[in-house]
């Protein structure tokens, strides 16, 4: 009687398992549909930011004008062409010119002086100035952006 007993508890026991085995293979299912939902979601987010920071650039035609500061990346925050670069502010500027990006975090840079327009001469500006795709200026004033190619 002992025997049977032991044996219908050990039944019970097993049974039990696999009836909380069913219970967590459930949650596990509604778990992986939750995260599938939530990487989706996540994956258009994503697509979605990415649509807007490319919608960011400056497309500028030529013979239009954009104002910008801080560090402008070719390529990125402004398209590659022909510029003429212009102070706006009445103080003197040193603006920063950097290759590519490992001139950028060397501090390999060019420096170009602008100086405020008192005398009539085109000390504000610079002339034809050529962007390439990976350039990057820095300036902490605005500068003027003229698209001419």
């Amino acid at each position: 009687m002992l025997k049977k007993k032991s044996v219908s508890v050990i039944i019970f026991f097993f049974l039990y398992l696999v009836f909380l085995s069913g219970c967590v293979d459930n949650q596990n299912d509604k778990s992986f549909e939750s995260q599938s939902k939530t990487i989706q979601s996540l994956k258009i987010e994503n697509s979605s930011l990415k649509n807007e920071v490319s919608n960011n650039i400056k497309g500028i035609k030529k013979g239009e004008t954009v104002d910008l500061s801080g560090i402008i990346e070719i390529g990125k925050d402004l398209y590659p062409g022909l510029y003429d670069i212009q102070l706006l502010s009445n103080k003197e500027h040193i603006f920063h010119y950097y290759a590519n990006e490992q001139a950028f975090e060397k501090k390999d840079s060019r420096e170009e002086l602008l100086i405020p327009n008192e005398n009539g001469e085109d000390t504000n500006i610079r002339k034809n100035y050529v962007l390439k795709k990976g350039n990057i200026i820095e300036t902490d004033t605005t500068l003027r952006f003229l698209r001419k190619k």
